[in-house]
């Protein structure tokens, strides 16, 4: 199983800060390492069109060391993008959300669809600090019990 993490936009754009946290810097130095023994430890980062698109557009193609855009561009260059295509993304839905359930959802809707690459990961893991995102994958049936969430990178097991 990968170690794969999907970090919501609104964490990833706030890492081409100037005053990073040391648990922010811990989780982008595990994004990065390299363990060149064992390549199952390597982290993955989960993706689609949708939250690469949040990605680019919150950093404004920004290519600051720790910026969101450069650690993709350098995990995709690594083959640690765990990138979920919108088929994928489409079938889960089909099979999982009924339109009545997805009208409900919380979640602003280009977030909707983050919701299903989160079931689609290997982990179920998630850092994110959005509340209506957040409720949306707690009580999604089936599936909600499986999720790892935190709204800090301190407060997640993710190594």
């Amino acid at each position: 199983m990968r170690k794969d993490i999907f970090i919501d936009a609104q964490i990833a754009n706030t890492f081409a800060g100037s005053n990073l946290c040391q648990h922010v810097k811990d989780l982008i130095d595990w994004l990065l390492t390299i363990d060149p023994i064992n390549h199952d430890n390597e982290a993955h980062l989960v993706s689609s069109q949708y939250i690469r698109a949040e990605y680019w557009g919150g950093n404004n193609h920004c290519l600051k060391e720790y910026s969101i855009v450069s650690i993709y561009t350098e995990l995709q260059k690594r083959d640690r993008i765990n990138f979920k295509g919108k088929e994928e993304i489409e079938k889960f839905k089909r099979e999982n959300i009924s339109k009545k359930k997805w009208g409900k959802l919380k979640s602003k809707e280009n977030d909707k669809n983050h919701i299903p690459l989160v079931f689609l990961s290997d982990r179920k893991m998630v850092l994110s600090n959005d509340n209506s995102f957040i409720e949306d994958l707690i009580n999604f049936p089936k599936f909600g019990n499986d999720v790892k969430l935190a709204r800090t990178p301190k407060d997640l097991n993710y190594k």
